[in-house]
């Protein structure tokens, strides 16, 4: 029997329900990839748009992989799938540090006080699998609490995004001298709001910088 012969056998005798069944896990896998790109299962309130909110739930990859066992097996055993986690992610976010495991992390989100505080001993204790890091809206407080963590040399971490948000009279964070040159040796891209840049050291590696500071702290 032929290569195609064999294949058309092998579709015809699987029920229709199971038609899935004749695509490789690394299709699958693609497919699952694509939908966390187009309707990640978490997405920050600010960002979402009508559309999102009446599909999202019906497409999102979490709520996909559900259809039957082999696709969860499939997503269970994809860490690169659960490796982008958002600051207000609530409790999965210790689900998807776990299964997300070895990958590399991007880490995204508004940083309100009830959640900074629960995430930085996290990012701490995980920051040599950070990659992407975007926090938005954190206060100069509460980001220098997670600077003072942020020891030893991160060579994986290469995009980070900062945008600072002082509460009432609050100085902006002044960076150490050494935080890009020295704990960040690997980062391309970096963008920093109302934060202090440490002039006088920079980074060999950058290759995008974008800074914007408000007037009103200088």
């Amino acid at each position: 029997m032929s290569e195609e012969s064999s294949f058309v056998s092998t579709v015809a005798a699987i029920p229709l329900r199971d038609a899935t069944l004749v695509l490789p896990a690394e299709l699958l896998t693609d497919v699952f990839k694509y939908l966390t790109t187009i309707y990640p299962k978490y997405k920050p309130k600010s960002t979402q748009t009508l559309s999102y909110r009446r599909h999202h739930t019906r497409l999102s990859w979490l709520v996909v992989s559900h259809v039957n066992q082999r696709w969860r097996y499939i997503v269970l055993d994809t860490p690169s799938l659960w490796s982008r986690l958002y600051v207000d992610m609530e409790k999965s976010w210790d689900a998807f540090l776990e299964c997300s495991k070895p990958a590399l992390l991007s880490i995204e989100g508004p940083c309100s006080t009830s959640h900074i505080i629960l995430r930085i001993p996290s990012l701490i204790e995980h920051r040599h699998r950070i990659r992407e890091l975007d926090l938005q809206r954190i206060t100069p407080y509460h980001l220098g609490n997670l600077v003072a963590g942020l020891t030893d040399s991160l060579l994986n971490i290469e995009v980070m995004s900062i945008e600072c948000e002082p509460f009432g009279d609050e100085p902006v964070l002044e960076l150490p001298a050494d935080f890009f040159s020295v704990t960040m040796p690997n980062l391309r891209k970096l963008k920093l709001i109302d934060v202090e840049f440490p002039w006088g050291t920079g980074s060999m590696s950058l290759t995008n910088f974008e800074y914007r500071a408000i007037p009103s702290h200088y």
